[in-house]
């Protein structure tokens, strides 16, 4: 049952981060060319933004909670990518990829 929340919410996060880029992508596609993330960023509206972050966040502490549970040195490894992988999507939400 754990596992599927952890499945739900990382593909919730994952979704709304992939709409919020596209429809920010299209709004600065519009405008500007070329673009970049930066440019993508600043056509995110603060509400959608925060409701994207919010998910991410969730994600991010529903892993942290299972870190803490476990001793299992493999499933530590793939919970810390997964930890990775959730900054990387804050990074990409904000504009700040490098």
């Amino acid at each position: 049952m754990d596992d599927i929340r952890l499945r739900t919410l990382h593909h919730c996060a994952i979704q709304n981060v992939m709409a919020r880029t596209f429809e920010s992508a299209e709004k600065a596609r519009a405008r500007i060319e070329p673009f970049n993330d930066l440019h993508i960023a600043a056509f995110m509206d603060i509400e959608k933004t925060t409701d994207s972050l919010q998910h991410i966040l969730e994600y991010k502490k529903e892993v942290a909670n299972r870190m803490l549970q476990t001793s299992d040195q493999k499933q530590l490894e793939l919970l810390a990518e997964a930890l990775k992988h959730a900054e990387s999507l804050i990074k990409k939400v904000l504009g700040m990829c490098l």
